[in-house]
């Protein structure tokens, strides 16, 4: 018996031995690996793709603006010809890299930015994640991952689409934003992610809500007046009757100012009512806005 214990201690040594050995040459190949085994992990997008070429198709001409760094659009697919117009007044050769930011509309998760190093699937094509600077904030504490939250966040999910159809070259990191967090915060994100000359920032959201279609006219001039002036102090205390995300707009508007791109130019205006020709009770509101 004695002489099975001493056999048997031998072998559990060996053993632990051989496993120390295989853990430190796996060890000399952990970031490769790791890079590796994160950028091949791909979350299929499901989408109306007869919707988003009709919308497309609906643009019969439109201008290019030159030297844009930043971009706002609408989230809700009632606004979709109005996405993919702001998107095509884009020189897509200019853009490699794209910072998509939106609300966390359920607050879901446990930090004020999250976001994912996912590779996004689509029926056309693959739309990579920018992973080079998602693990700078990454590492530098300004985002949290999180796929579920990100998968299930329709800010970020409805303009994938549209971005990879305008502009398929670009690397996207998609980044929700709380609205509870404070001021101080939201600028310092904004500072760090100021655009150099290949890099568009786009905030994803939706102006007032719950509104009259009179109703939502008269706030959405005072929001627009607050963005054209870049107000971050008023847009702080903004809620739904003006816009969904006062986050996102803080965090486009200091990377703006910090990258010297101040000048803003309005694209287009509308509510859920006037595009779908109803008398609305409740209505949604959208702005396309470029700055440069």
């Amino acid at each position: 018996m004695s002489g099975m214990k001493k056999g048997s201690l031998l072998l559990v040594i060996l053993l632990s031995f051989s496993w120390i050995v295989y853990l430190q040459i796996i060890d000399k190949d952990t970031p490769s690996r790791q890079i590796e085994l994160s950028t091949t992990e791909r979350i299929p997008v499901t989408y109306n793709e007869t919707q988003l070429n009709h919308s497309f198709n609906q643009v019969s001409a439109h201008k290019q603006i030159s030297s844009v760094r930043g971009l706002i659009i609408p989230h809700h697919l009632v606004a979709s010809d109005m996405i993919a117009e702001a998107l095509l007044s884009i020189d897509s050769s200019t853009v490699d890299r794209i910072i998509l930011i939106g609300p966390n509309h359920g607050e879901f998760g446990d930090h004020t930015a999250i976001s994912s190093n996912v590779d996004w699937e689509l029926k056309d094509g693959l739309v990579q994640c920018d992973i080079e600077l998602y693990e700078e904030l990454l590492g530098e504490g300004y985002i949290a991952e999180d796929v579920v939250v990100l998968q299930n966040e329709h800010a970020i999910m409805v303009p994938i689409p549209y971005l990879h159809y305008v502009f398929p070259q670009a690397k996207i990191l998609p980044v929700t934003l709380s609205e509870n967090q404070s001021i101080e915060r939201l600028s310092a994100l904004g500072e760090r992610i100021a655009p150099s000359e290949d890099t568009l920032i786009i905030a994803s959201i939706d102006f007032s809500h719950y509104l009259t279609e009179s109703e939502s006219y008269v706030n959405d001039e005072i929001t627009i007046s607050a963005i054209e002036s870049m107000d971050i102090e008023s847009l702080y205390e903004f809620d739904s009757d003006y816009l969904d995300s006062s986050s996102s707009i803080i965090v486009l508007l200091e990377a703006m100012k910090a990258a010297g791109s101040t000048e803003i130019e309005i694209l287009g205006h509308s509510n859920s009512a006037t595009i779908q020709g109803l008398d609305l009770g409740s209505t949604t509101s959208y702005y396309t806005v470029v700055l440069k």
